[in-house]
């Protein structure tokens, strides 16, 4: 393959999306099968995935990761770490087996690993893609993700679904985000903080005055090094904040190595399914009759 193209997804992103972008069919029952089962985020999940594989179809690989339910990583060992996050609504925990089944009937590779949350699992996919001369495409709704950012590597941020992407790369990076560069996302969020990881950053300096001191000195580390040159108030929240800081900062870096996730990129080639019958059969017993519908087609299509 002279041109190489890899599409990662950040599987729990766009499921998430999925779920709480329908979540009004089930407050009307129509996201519920006759069997009482919930198949809203289903439905609007294997449409997401159709659909990027439409907009990106020169990819000849696909990888979709997940978060797994054991939670191993070192990041965890920190009882508030997305402590302030809601707990999933069991009707999407009951839909998480039901997208891995669809995406393994559709040739699809997904995975998760205990000691790798989903954005280290892309991280460290892409890492080793863009080693090999892959173009790597990324889709999630998570902005940790534009650390990943550079010439062979792009991120596109799922908006309203997936036909809303709004893309960040090398060359337009600096304009979106304030002359900050992709390496300086994690010393961002160790500053300004996150409230959806529950990162609370330095207090009482937030996003704009995180983007001054790292626009003049670069990263965290310098920043600690040079306290003495700013003044109070500033100086005094670095010099009590700073080793939060620099554990934070650490807890917002996505990983690119790791030895417990093992695996080929041949892995992630996608191959089409011989026939959709079983992937017919699969949404026809969910009741999901669009996407049963859509592959009936695709079908008659293949053996035209």
């Amino acid at each position: 393959m002279e041109n190489k193209e890899i599409l990662l997804i950040d599987g729990n992103s766009l499921l998430f999306k999925s779920f709480f972008g329908t979540q009004k069919m089930l407050e009307n029952k129509k996201g519920y099968n006759s069997k009482n089962e919930p198949v809203n985020a289903l439905r609007s999940f294997s449409l997401m995935i159709l659909k990027l594989q439409e907009i990106f179809k020169e990819a000849q690989s696909i990888f979709i990761a997940f978060d797994s339910k054991e939670k191993k990583t070192y990041r965890h060992q920190y009882d508030f770490y997305k402590a302030t996050r809601k707990e999933t609504p069991k009707d999407l925990i009951l839909q998480i087996p039901m997208a891995y089944q669809f995406l393994k009937l559709y040739g699809i590779n997904a995975a998760n690993d205990p000691y790798n949350e989903a954005d280290d699992l892309i991280g460290i996919v892409a890492n080793k893609a863009k080693k090999e001369n892959y173009l790597v495409n990324i889709i999630t709704t998570d902005n940790d993700f534009l650390q990943l950012v550079d010439e062979n590597v792009n991120i596109y941020l799922a908006k309203k679904g997936v036909q809303d992407l709004e893309e960040f790369n090398i060359f337009n990076f600096a304009k979106k985000m304030n002359n900050l560069s992709p390496i300086q996302i994690p010393d961002f969020k160790s500053i300004a903080g996150d409230k959806s990881d529950n990162i609370l950053g330095i207090k009482g300096i937030g996003p704009q005055g995180a983007i001054k001191l790292l626009n003049y000195y670069n990263n965290l580390e310098t920043i600690i090094k040079n306290v003495d040159k700013l003044e109070n108030p500033l100086k005094e929240k670095i010099l009590e904040y700073k080793d939060l800081a620099l554990r934070d900062k650490n807890l917002a870096t996505i990983k690119i190595k790791d030895d417990h996730f093992k695996f080929k990129l041949s892995d992630f080639i996608y191959k089409k399914p011989d026939n959709f019958a079983d992937l017919i059969k699969f949404f026809e017993e969910k009741e999901v009759f669009t996407l049963a519908n859509k592959f009936k087609k695709l079908a008659l299509e293949n053996n035209n």
